[in-house]
This record gives structure tokens, C-alpha cells and sequence, in this order.
């Protein structure tokens, strides 16, 4: 029995079918390169938060740059898997995920819940998206094989140092450690071997 919402899965192919107009869709290293520059971006505005601490929070927009792109990337991982025949479901799911995280951390820095609320689904989520890029999706020549292992392994640390740095939210040191990971999850996805097939 297949859930109504993964029908959607199949829309590119239809349209192509169809012969409306062809779908592009871009190689995994170019779409790992896209997501790998907008990591390192938000790593370096963390980096800035984390330097100027509440003087960042004082204006709403700069706030709540870091959820609206984690929702952001999320929509694009979902895009990712409406476009790219391979790993939809896997793409689809690290694309909710992401979702939930950003919804989740823009109702904390709204101050509509506390950070301990919001940890309790961030924190597994961000297990969960490890475990899946890290085991699930590492799959495929052994380069590949290990970029997925580690960028896994990666998000381990990340669930760890927002664990750290949610047990004393104003430490420069601890929020600075976060942006530090952020930083090199987009550093692992620009360095992404290209894949093979």
C-alpha cells in the first residue's frame, strides 16, 4: 500500500511522457555542490551570529535566517527527489526533516517554545538524517561509499555539539563549535566525488 503523497514521486516522468517539456535534471555533484555552497554560507552567518551574540537577535529577519533556510534546503531536498529518478525516498525524508528542524528552531527563536521543547525533535532528527546519509545512502563506488560515511558521521557531531551548545545557548565557544560543523558539512558536500552510472 503506497501513501497518496508518493504518487508526487512520479510527476517528473509523466510530464516527460506526456511530452509537455523535459525535465532537467542535474548530476548528484552538481546539486551536492549547491547544497555544499549554501552550507557554507549559513555556517559563516552562524559564525557571525555566534561572534555578535544578542546584538544578532535583535532584529527578527537576522533571527530567523538560520530556520528558513534549513526549511528552504529542506523544500529543495524534496524538489531533489520529485527531479532525480535515484534515492527519492531518501532525499524526501532528509527533505522533512530539515523542514521540521527549521520549523521547529524558528518557533524557539520566537520565543514561542524553549530550546529544550525544540531539541527533543531536533536532536533525533538530526540522528536520524545521520544514520541515513551515513548507512542508508552509502551505497555506490567506494569514494562515494565514504563521503556518505563520513558526512554521516558528521551529523553525529552536529546533533552533539547542538546538544552542547543547547546547555548554554550565549557560550561563543559552544555556538562556534556549531557553526564550525555547519561549515564543514558544506565543506564534505562541495568535496562530494562525482558519481559514476
Amino acid at each position: 500500500m503506497t501513501a497518496p503523497g508518493l504518487y508526487l514521486l512520479h510527476v517528473p516522468e509523466a510530464i516527460s511522457f506526456l511530452g509537455l517539456f523535459e525535465v532537467p535534471v542535474p548530476r548528484p555533484e552538481e546539486s551536492h555542490r549547491w547544497f555544499g555552497a549554501v552550507f557554507l554560507f549559513l555556517g559563516s552567518l552562524l559564525c557571525v551570529e555566534s561572534l555578535t551574540g544578542s546584538l544578532w537577535h535583535r532584529s527578527r529577519f537576522r533571527s530567523l535566517i538560520w530556520p528558513v533556510s534549513l526549511v528552504l534546503i529542506g523544500a529543495g531536498l524534496f524538489l531533489v527527489s520529485l527531479i532525480d529518478p535515484k534515492d527519492r525516498l531518501i532525499h524526501a525524508i532528509l527533505g522533512a526533516l530539515l523542514i521540521l528542524a527549521g520549523w521547529l528552531e524558528s518557533r524557539y527563536r520566537l520565543r514561542q517554545i524553549p530550546r529544550s521543547t525544540a531539541d527533543l525533535l531536533v536532536l533525533p532528527a538530526a540522528l536520524v538524517a545521520a544514520f541515513e546519509v551515513g548507512v542508508i545512502h552509502a551505497h555506490g563506488a567506494t569514494p562515494v561509499l565514504v563521503a556518505h560515511v563520513i558526512m554521516g558521521a558528521t551529523g553525529i557531531v552536529l546533533a552533539g555539539a547542538r546538544a552542547y551548545q543547547s546547555r548554554l545557548p550565549q557560550s561563543l565557544p559552544r555556538s562556534a563549535l556549531f557553526a564550525a560543523v555547519i561549515l564543514l558539512l558544506g565543506v564534505q558536500l562541495l568535496a562530494h566525488p562525482a558519481v559514476e552510472g
